[in-house]
């Protein structure tokens, strides 16, 4: 039996975590910071989140453009991160900087190793085919060495990015579903995840 999940934001307004696992949700990702500048409903919806049943996530949303180590001391502030099972990066944030760009790699790899050393396990990469294949690398190389979690939309099967052959996470319904007061969000929609089989199980 597959376990499903969602993510959420502030966009999504106060979440009721316990409709979404009435409606059989096991895991729930929630946004801690954008950038440089932390969710503003992470104080309610995060303590909500800990608070439930449901295996508590988080994500932060990663950008180029912005000193890297500030990004993660954004991330990181007054959490304690024995409560939150898995950790992910958003990585889909377009940029002009060339996708053999050192510095951009360097840098997300510097925030990929920080956050796999403060929580102790591996945070998963978001992203897509698209993003990840024309910004980040367009070769096979080090993606692979974490775990992904992978947005496409309308398939029967994900198309994955260059240099995954599978994927632990998958995000496919998004934006437009209408989804979203039936799984406890305020707003339309609700980003719905499927997670392959073992994912609640690690540790």
């Amino acid at each position: 039996m597959a376990d499903y999940g969602i993510d959420a934001s502030s966009n999504n307004g106060t979440v009721n975590w316990m409709l979404a696992q009435s409606r059989g949700i096991r895991f729930a990702f929630y946004r801690r910071n954008l950038c440089l500048w932390p969710d503003r409903l992470f104080g309610v919806n995060g303590a909500g989140l800990r608070d439930s049943d449901l295996q508590p996530c988080l994500y932060t949303v990663w950008s180029p453009y912005h000193p890297v180590k500030a990004q993660y001391a954004t991330f990181v502030k007054d959490l304690w991160a024995a409560q939150w099972y898995r950790i992910a990066v958003d990585v889909e944030r377009p940029h002009g900087l060339g996708v053999k760009n050192s510095k951009v790699l360097g840098d997300l790899l510097w925030l990929l190793n920080s956050i796999a050393d403060w929580h102790g396990k591996r945070p998963l990469i978001y992203t897509n085919r698209y993003y990840w294949n024309r910004y980040y690398s367009n070769r096979p190389g080090w993606g692979d060495d974490w775990g992904l979690w992978v947005a496409n939309y309308k398939r029967s099967q994900p198309v994955l990015p260059i240099g995954w052959t599978e994927y632990t996470l998958w995000q496919f319904s998004a934006d437009g579903n209408g989804l979203g007061p039936y799984y406890g969000g305020q707003s339309t929609a609700m980003d719905l995840n499927v997670a392959k089989g073992g994912f609640l199980a690690q540790r």
